[in-house]
Parts: structure tokens; C-alpha cells; sequence
């Protein structure tokens, strides 16, 4: 990898932390998509958290209003499932310990309801057995003063009837005196002990009087009387306990109640830190990247510079070698390298063989000359002499040919003199 880059032109080395930067830009643009995607899907997480907290607090909210008597059961425990399913979507231990304690807070509810439902029960029970009670003994009354109202009748009246009239007064008063008192219970359980006790009371009158009329045509109305104030004290006691047993599961409930808002603040604000802090490690992860590769850029710059510098000084050297040679036109520069520099370098290599090669044929064709002139010096020193030979022989030739003019002169002037003679000797 490192002997690839190296052997890259200077031009790509060059455009090297250029392509970086891009790559830089184009993972930054990367980073900053997928942080955004984060920042939403984190959005999404707050919104259901804050969601699911305003559900519990509604549910919060409800379970105090139930224990007060306000609300059913049935939706509070049908919200606290809704919750749980969507806590149960989420992670971590903080979502998981608030849905037990959901859970927890539900079956206190069931319990509690199941006790007020069993109380409601015991309530309708004992005001109907008190208004059935009532309702006998007035109905007696009303049938005692209606034979009393008639003269016919009301000798016939005994007189055990008439005070039993009395009788019937009393528990009309004390089944009205026992419904104020339950009524009273519901919201004071302190009136508990008063209950107990008048029914305590009553009980051992109705017994007093159940012995009173024993072997009479009444006593049944004071057995009957007995056994259904009996039957209210033993529905009173389990009332009671019921009460007392819905007190401790309010308190119990309450501590649940507490718990469940402190670990819902607690899941709200782990989730709030979890938020924050995928934002804060993906702006850090954008801070390493671009740190990062700044800072791989700036050592590829300076190793760009170096590698260009570098190759670029050597060869500075070598020519400065070949300078100080006095021009030795054999020196070579020697550079294992595959960009421009090496391309130069085998340039002026390249120069300086042509070169070599120019003084070379230079040098060959002086040699080449000098041995030409030499020769040519040689001819002409024969030259010369054959020319003065030829010089001599023309200086004779030249005499010769003034004796051979000079006697051609005389010969011709000779031929004249005869022709002449001929001539004249023709005419005589």
C-alpha cells in the first residue's frame, strides 16, 4: 500500500489529500444523516417515555381517587396493562422494575377491591336485614294500634301485646341506630368499637327478651330478632376487619405508590440520559472522525511535501554532481522512482547520452579530418614538386618552342624569299 502511494505522480500525490478532504466531507455528511436519524428515533424515545410517565400518573392519580371509594377497579387495572405492555417494549432494568411494581400496585388493587366489593355485599346485607327488621316490627305496630284504634278490638288486645309494643319500638330504633352507625363506619372506622359495642348491647337485650317471652305467641319475634342482630354482628365484624384490612392494603398500596413515583423518575431520567448521551457519542464520533481525519490529512500533506521536495533535492544534488565534474558527459542520475522527477531525471539522462554521443561523433570526425589534411598535405607537397618539375619541363618547352618559333621565322621568311624568286623567275 505505502510502496503504491509512493509511486504515484506527483500530480495524484497532489490531488491525494483532496480525495481525502472528499472522503472526509462525504463520511461527515454520513454521520451527520445517521445523527439526525438518531436525534429522531431519540425524539420517539422521550415522547413514549413522557407518554408512558403521564400514564402513570394518571393511573397514580386514580389509584388514590379508588381508594376513596371513587372509580372501578376495572379500569384502573385495564390502564396498568396498557402500561406495562408498553414498558415491557422497553430497555433496560429501570423499565422493567417500574412494570413489576405496576404489576404490584394492580393485584393491591384487585385485593383492595375484592375487600370493598366483599363490604359493599356486607352493607346491602345488613341494611336489608335492618329494613326487613323494621319492617316487622312496624308492620306489629301498626297492626297492635290499629286493634287498639278500634273499641271492639282493643278489649281484646292482652295485655303482654301491648308491652311488647314497646318491645317493637326499641328495635325499630336500634336497627335505624345501627344503620347510622354503619354509615357513619364507612368513612370513620373509629366508630367501629361503637358499633361492636351497641350490637354487643342489643344482642344481650333481645336475649333478655327472648327469656321474657319465653312459652308465648311472641318469643318467635324475639328468636327471630336474636338471630338476625347476630347475623349483623357477625357481618359488623367481618365488616370491620375487611375495613381494617383495606386500611393496611391503602398504606401498603401508598408505599407501592411512592416507590412506583420514584422509579418512574428515575426511568425518566435514565431515559433522558440514555437520550442524551447517544447524542452526545454520536456528536463525538463526528468530533474523532473529522479530528481524525484532519489529522491523517495534514500527515499525508507534509508527507506529499516531502515526497515532492525530497526526490526534487536529490536530483538538485546529482546535477549539481554533474556540475562540479567538470562536464562528465558519462555521469548518469540514478533515481528508482515512477513519477515526474524520475521522468526528468531520465530527461536529462537522456540529454546528456545524446550529447555524449554528439561529442563522441565530434571527436571521430576531427580525428577523421586531421588524418584527411595530413593526406591532403602530403599531396600537395607532391603536387608542388610535380608542378615544378612540370614548371622546368614547360621553362624548356618554352625554349624550345622560341628556337621552334624562330626557326619557323626564318623558314618562313626563307619560304618568302623563294616564292618570291619563283615568282620573279616565272615572270621572265
Amino acid at each position: 500500500m505505502i510502496s503504491a502511494i509512493k509511486n504515484l505522480s506527483i500530480q495524484n500525490k497532489v490531488l491525494l489529500p483532496v480525495a481525502l478532504q472528499l472522503a472526509i466531507i462525504v463520511l461527515v455528511i454520513g454521520i451527520f444523516f445517521n445523527n439526525q436519524n438518531t436525534i429522531e428515533k431519540t425524539q420517539v424515545f422521550l415522547s413514549h417515555n413522557s407518554e408512558i410517565a403521564s400514564e402513570i400518573e394518571s393511573i397514580y392519580s386514580s389509584v388514590r381517587l379508588f381508594t376513596e371509594g371513587v372509580g372501578t377497579a376495572s379500569d384502573i387495572l385495564q390502564d396498568i396493562s396498557a402500561t406495562q405492555t408498553k414498558l415491557n417494549s422497553q430497555p433496560g432494568a429501570n423499565a422493567e422494575t417500574v412494570a413489576e411494581l405496576l404489576g404490584a400496585v394492580g393485584r393491591e388493587v384487585t385485593a383492595i377491591d375484592q375487600l370493598f366489593v366483599a363490604n359493599k355485599t356486607i352493607e346491602q346485607k345488613v341494611f336489608q336485614l335492618t329494613r326487613e327488621s323494621i319492617q316487622s316490627s312496624n308492620e306489629f305496630i301498626n297492626t297492635t294500634a290499629n286493634m287498639l284504634a278500634d273499641e271492639q278490638t282493643a278489649s281484646q288486645i292482652p295485655k303482654l301485646q301491648r308491652l311488647v309494643i314497646g318491645g317493637a319500638l326499641v328495635n325499630t330504633d336500634s336497627n335505624y341506630q345501627v344503620q347510622v352507625l354503619f354509615q357513619a363506619m364507612q368513612s370513620d372506622l373509629s366508630v367501629a368499637e361503637e358499633l361492636k359495642s351497641f350490637l354487643s348491647l342489643l344482642i344481650s337485650n333481645t336475649a333478655a327478651d327472648v327469656e321474657k317471652l319465653k312459652g308465648t305467641p311472641y318469643q318467635k319475634l324475639a328468636v327471630a330478632s336474636l338471630k338476625m342482630n347476630q347475623t349483623i354482628s357477625q357481618l359488623a365484624q367481618t365488616y370491620i376487619q375487611n375495613s381494617q384490612n383495606i386500611r393496611a392494603d391503602r398504606k401498603a398500596l401508598e408505599q407501592k405508590l411512592v416507590t412506583l413515583i420514584t422509579n418512574l423518575q428515575s426511568f425518566q431520567h435514565t431515559s433522558i440520559n440514555s437520550a442524551f448521551s447517544t447524542l452526545s457519542q454520536s456528536s463525538l464520533h463526528i468530533i474523532m472522525v473529522i479530528a481524525g481525519a484532519t489529522g491523517l490529512s495534514i500527515i499525508i500533506g507534509i508527507w506529499v511535501v516531502r515526497s515532492v521536495t525530497r526526490p526534487l533535492g536529490e536530483l538538485n544534488r546529482h546535477i549539481q554532481t554533474l556540475a562540479n565534474s567538470g562536464g562528465d558527459l558519462a555521469y548518469r542520475i540514478n533515481l528508482l522512482r515512477r513519477d515526474e522527477v524520475s521522468q526528468l531525471a531520465q530527461g536529462v539522462n537522456g540529454f546528456l547520452e545524446k550529447l555524449q554521443q554528439i561529442f563522441i561523433g565530434v571527436n571521430d570526425t576531427s580525428k577523421v579530418i586531421v588524418a584527411d589534411a595530413a593526406k591532403a598535405a602530403e599531396h600537395s607537397q607532391t603536387t608542388v614538386a610535380m608542378m615544378a618539375e612540370q614548371l622546368s619541363q614547360t621553362t624548356e618547352v618554352a625554349a624550345a618552342v622560341a628556337q621552334l618559333e624562330t626557326a619557323i621565322g626564318e623558314v618562313t621568311l626563307f619560304a618568302e624569299t623563294a616564292a618570291n624568286t619563283a615568282q620573279t623567275a616565272e615572270v621572265q
